[in-house]
């Protein structure tokens, strides 16, 4: 586990798996489970809620994960999962979460948050943009005042 440094006083968890199987036998949930409980505990965080669900990651419309961004945003609390990957997979649903204006952590990489995972998806079409057949892409410019 990654030591999070981030200052967190309340947390709301969600933790998924994608088949019933998984659901079932419960490994899955433990590994998670335990992952925010080490969380809540390095940060200090009371946990209001852990929200659980057996749904593929590829659904949009998964009815817990709404549950649990509602409650955090509701309580200004954090909304935590294990792993980047319990949330989704899918840039485009990742992105539709980052505009929740819900705070986020996930236990696997807890320097992720809206602007890190935002910066990339930002600067990779702004370089090819800045790209033409007669013209190789370039870092953009920089303001006269910021040079020496």
């Amino acid at each position: 586990m990654i030591a999070i440094t981030r200052i967190v006083p309340r947390i709301v968890g969600y933790l998924r798996v994608s088949t019933d199987k998984q659901g079932k036998s419960g490994l899955g949930m433990d590994a998670q489970r335990a992952a925010l409980e080490q969380c809540a505990s390095q940060t200090g965080a009371t946990t209001l809620r852990t929200y659980v669900e057996v749904e593929s990651g590829r659904r949009p419309d998964r009815p817990e994960l709404a549950k649990a961004l509602a409650h955090a945003k509701r309580s200004k609390a954090t909304l935590v999962v294990a792993k980047l990957d319990r949330l989704s997979r899918n840039v485009a649903f990742l992105a539709t979460v980052m505009d929740s204006d819900c705070d986020f952590l996930a236990c696997d990489n807890p320097n992720a948050n809206r602007l890190t995972l935002h910066t990339p998806l930002v600067r990779k079409p702004s370089y090819a943009g800045a790209a033409t057949p007669s013209r190789p892409a370039t870092p953009l410019s920089v303001p006269k005042m910021f040079k020496d």
